[in-house]
């Protein structure tokens, strides 16, 4: 079928079929950051009828915007079309899109997993079930959460804090828990990413990463929770990994730079149908992580990714496309069409692609929101983000969640000590400082500086040095990165280090990762882990749960109750 490039056309029934396979990113077709529906992108989803839309933290500005965003999104569907997929990566801690100042920011899964030889499943039940409920009011049904990831590799840039933990027997049990109640709100929950990322030193974001562990060994480790979580808590979604991995599958493509390569997972028949599908028979609907990312993109051009995928046996095709020029509809049915036609030309069984395209459709008919008027919608959902037990839920998970490693002798800091505060991030510094100030109000001497004004001998004569550690991440997945001076770590490393050799009580502390301190758990007199680093902002006041439940730590109120759940250093 020939199309004139000058001019619009509509999309055959197949081309819609495949296009009911694809959820596409609103800013993946703008200029800005889109926080309301335009008459190009009504267009587009009428037009092409996708299965749904993906938001970011960039779309989201306030209760109302948000809700009326998703509620035109659902007016925009054709007549007689069922209900959009609105979805969104709300997992808690690192990776949150909601914006701060409405919604709970939770110190995420590896928090949760903190807690897990004392409280069970307790936190990752009742936080998924405050994430959901916060997400369904908002209009967004699918949530791509929770990480079933066992992180292993202390190098892992990407998933690190985001799981719950390295042991996989854990990562499932809260797993299963998280998923039951996020699905149990009504909002569908995607495990991911498939096969597991979790041992992994490269960031699928920005590059292809290949894991060479057995089947055997990724049966014991990477697959477990995914296994059994399906089996448990039946997901609805599953989500794919830009992962190569040899052992289980050495089919080869050829790259758009014409190089012969080992498919990624997200790619393969082998992962996909015969051990996802066939071996841990999981029926629910199977998307991949975003085409756009590295380790598809430096690889494939669109449409031969999207075309990989089907084949392997994916149901949807995730942020396959983006045009931010004024003709984007039209580019958009375009390459509609041009996926049609490979498709037809790759003779894929008909049976097998009505079976994706009827999954999907029951995922749509089974996550779809009550029909509300906008003003009731809005009304509902202010209620619930004014309701504080999310925000008590948020603050009793941080303060059950911090671990201490070393002699509990360091603490409680008192009035009697000079204390001194370095890190970094001075806005994290002096949170703490004020927490810890309000506790012992008539402290001898208290105050923060930065590591990059600082040195051991200045402060050779304060009783306790406090050192919060952050390094930061620059992952993509963060879309707002923590700002952090390229020259950080090394030159933090050597002061710590002039730190720990001096007199008087040095307490470490990992604000985000526990990894970042490894080097230095030994030599302090206490290392404390908090998991969760980033600030939330409410107008012009930051907070932070974590930093709350720390001082509390370091001034005796409470006890640090939480067990690390991953292995610091390879081999340890």
């Amino acid at each position: 079928m020939n199309r004139d490039a000058t001019s619009d056309f509509q999309l055959s029934a197949f081309e819609k079929m495949v296009a009911s396979r694809m959820v596409i990113s609103l800013n993946d077709f703008s200029d800005q950051p889109v926080t309301e529906l335009t008459s190009d992108l009504k267009q587009l989803i009428q037009q092409t009828e996708v299965a749904g839309v993906i938001l970011f933290a960039s779309n989201f500005v306030s209760i109302e915007q948000t809700i009326k965003l998703t509620h035109d999104l659902q007016s925009a569907r054709a007549e007689g079309e069922l209900p959009l997929l609105i979805s969104t990566d709300q997992e808690g801690g690192r990776v949150t899109r909601l914006p701060s100042d409405f919604a709970t920011t939770f110190t995420g899964n590896m928090a949760i997993g903190a807690t897990y030889p004392s409280h069970g499943v307790e936190f990752a039940h009742k936080v998924g079930a405050a994430l959901a409920r916060e997400l369904c009011v908002l209009g967004i049904n699918v949530n791509f959460a929770p990480t079933l990831d066992a992180n292993t590799n202390p190098d892992n840039p990407v998933i690190n804090v985001r799981s719950f933990g390295e042991n996989s027997h854990t990562v499932t049990d809260l797993g299963s828990a998280m998923v039951e109640a996020i699905q149990k709100q009504g909002v569908a929950a995607a495990i991911k990413h498939f096969p597991g990322h979790g041992d992994t030193d490269i960031d699928s974001h920005t590059g292809l990463p290949r894991v060479d562990r057995s089947l055997d060994e990724l049966i014991r480790t990477d697959l477990l929770p995914f296994k059994e979580v399906c089996k448990q808590a039946q997901p609805a979604m599953v989500m794919t990994a830009h992962i190569q991995y040899p052992e289980i599958d050495s089919t080869t493509l050829t790259s758009k730079n014409n190089t012969s390569m080992i498919v990624p997972a997200t790619m393969s028949r082998q992962l996909l149908q015969r051990i996802l599908r066939e071996q841990l028979q999981f029926d629910g609907v199977i998307i991949t992580d975003a085409l756009d990312m590295a380790g598809v993109a430096d690889h494939f051009d669109p449409v031969t990714a999207v075309v990989e995928t089907f084949k392997a046996g994916a149901d949807i095709a995730l942020m396959p496309f983006k045009d931010k020029t004024k003709d984007c509809v039209l580019s958009f049915k375009q390459f509609i069409h041009e996926v049609a036609k490979r498709l037809s030309e790759e003779n894929l069984s008909e049976e097998e692609m009505q079976h994706s395209c009827q999954r999907v459709q029951q995922l749509r008919v089974n996550y779809s929101l009550d029909e509300l008027s906008l003003p009731a919608k809005i009304s509902q959902a202010e209620a619930i983000f004014a309701d504080n037990k999310h925000h008590l839920l948020e603050a009793y998970l941080a303060a059950n969640a911090i671990t201490l490693l070393g002699d509990e002798s360091a603490l409680p800091l008192t009035k009697d000590n000079s204390i001194v505060i370095v890190a970094n991030d001075m806005l994290q510094a002096n949170l703490l400082l004020d927490e810890v100030a309000s506790h012992i109000a008539q402290a001898n001497h208290i105050t923060t500086r930065s590591w990059s004004e600082v040195s051991a001998t200045d402060y050779k004569d304060i009783d306790t040095r406090i050192l919060l550690v952050d390094y930061g991440y620059h992952s993509p997945v963060l879309e707002k990165p923590e700002a952090v001076a390229t020259d950080f770590a090394s030159t933090t490393q050597q002061k710590i280090a002039e730190f720990l050799e001096s007199d008087g009580v040095n307490i470490v502390v990992a604000m985000q990762s526990p990894y970042d301190i490894a080097d230095y758990v030994e030599q302090s007199d206490a290392a404390l882990f908090c998991y969760h680093g980033v600030l939330s902002q409410n107008k012009n006041t930051f907070s932070n749960s974590a930093l709350s439940a720390l001082a509390e730590v370091l001034v005796g109120e409470k006890r640090a109750t939480g067990t690390l759940p991953v292995t610091l250093k390879r081999g340890d």
